[in-house]
């Protein structure tokens, strides 16, 4: 089974501003993409028997935006990243199907992480700072099948750090998924059976850093 190289071609543009406005500091980025993929290569799943196999779709186009904004202010620090990527097939047909128009599988439509941070410096000799942080990460739509027949639908992911720095180590108290949200990550078919893996609940954990 052969399969062709994938050839694309990318165009992107963008604007990026950032000050200082007394103690605070802003930025900002805007990016704006268009890519044609001619040759795309898909993940495809046999009728019978297991594993996977590389195919060629005809064409496909990514149409989409990147937005990027960070706050600073003193101890205080704010930063939201955001995505938008239409992915569709301008020609596929595998013989069975016609998928243009079709989403691309595995292609979220939208991604956006958002973090807020605070650190507490400590006038100590050996404890230097506390750090406070909140972040969330959400993804979706994702569409598992050309067919478009199955979807992962927008879900969002928070999760808390608490870190205490000091001298010459270091302590990290986090949790994930903090709301237990259901979703899931891939999918795939085994013996023309449809399976899809799901994500991980909510987990907490603790990390010790030592700096020599």
């Amino acid at each position: 089974i052969t399969y062709k190289p994938e050839r694309c071609m990318n165009i992107e543009t963008g604007i990026s501003a950032n000050g200082n406005f007394g103690e605070t500091y802003l930025s900002g980025d805007a990016t704006f993409f268009w890519i044609e993929v001619f040759n795309q290569q898909l993940t495809v799943f046999p009728e019978k028997g297991t594993g996977r196999m590389m195919t060629n779709a005809g064409r496909s186009r990514s149409l989409g935006t990147e937005l990027t904004a960070k706050l600073r202010y003193k101890n205080l620090s704010l930063n939201i990243n955001y995505g938008y990527t239409n992915a569709k097939f301008v020609k596929y047909n595998n013989g069975k199907n016609d998928f243009a128009k079709k989403y691309v599988p595995y292609v979220p439509t939208n991604t956006l992480m958002a973090s807020i941070s605070y650190s507490i410096p400590f006038n100590h000799t050996f404890f230097q700072s506390l750090n406070l942080n909140i972040n969330t990460s959400a993804y979706g739509d994702i569409f598992w099948n050309e067919e478009n027949s199955l979807k992962q639908p927008f879900y969002a992911l928070l999760a808390a750090n608490v870190t205490l720095n000091m001298k010459h180590f270091s302590i990290d108290f986090w949790s994930k998924n903090l709301t237990a949200t259901k979703y899931n990550t891939f999918y795939f078919v085994s013996m023309g059976n449809s399976f899809l893996q799901s994500g991980k609940p909510i987990t907490f954990g603790v990390n010790l850093n030592l700096n020599l």
